[in-house]
């Protein structure tokens, strides 16, 4: 039950209540009638609260009665609790097909086999490049155009080579860069 009284709405109750949260107070009442609470104001004088007009529904009436109201009105029927459970199962029912039919799309758009990761992650100083190259054309200075190089498997050398340009064809730094990295994690 909700009850006002001038004190506050000149305190402001209703707005620090909004902004701090409900906070306890101790009221007297008469059990034989539910129209009106008493609180004691910081004099300790006795200020009446009276119900608010939205509350009609409990005026005039014994505690007793307006607490067993309010216990018929918390007790959902058999009939509101059969409503709530079917509609948590058609809920769950359709999470799942929604999660089934996002699993199904996954499994269609992933390729057969996945690429390696250092098929990945080869060309990404060229993609760099590329990116670099078109970003400095959006902005108007002129560079060479650098087209992106589609992942190729590795050339042979020709004969008269050295054995590590002839082990990784035109990527010799980078697969030197990465035994030297390896050897020093001890791998």
């Amino acid at each position: 039950m909700y009850y006002t009284c001038a004190d506050a709405i000149q305190q402001n109750w209703f707005a620090r209540a909004r902004k701090d949260g409900r906070r306890s107070v101790t009221v007297w009442y008469d059990p034989n009638d539910t129209a009106h609470v008493w609180l004691q104001d910081g004099q300790r004088n006795f200020v009446r609260c009276d119900l608010l007009d939205s509350e009609e529904r409990v005026a005039q009436r014994r505690l007793e009665e307006v607490l067993d109201m309010v216990d018929m009105i918390r007790t959902p029927s058999a009939k509101d609790a059969h409503a709530t459970l079917s509609d948590k199962i058609r809920l769950d029912a359709h999470i799942e097909a929604v999660v089934g039919h996002a699993r199904l799309q996954k499994r269609a758009v992933r390729p057969a086999t996945p690429l390696p990761v250092s098929r990945q992650a080869g060309d990404i100083k060229t993609h760099r490049a590329f990116e670099r190259a078109a970003e400095q054309r959006r902005s108007g200075a002129a560079s060479p155009v650098v087209e992106p190089r589609t992942p190729d498997y590795p050339t042979p050398a020709p004969a008269s080579s050295s054995v590590a340009e002839a082990y990784a064809g035109k990527r010799v730094g980078e697969v030197l860069s990465l035994l030297g990295r390896l050897r020093k994690k001890g791998g």
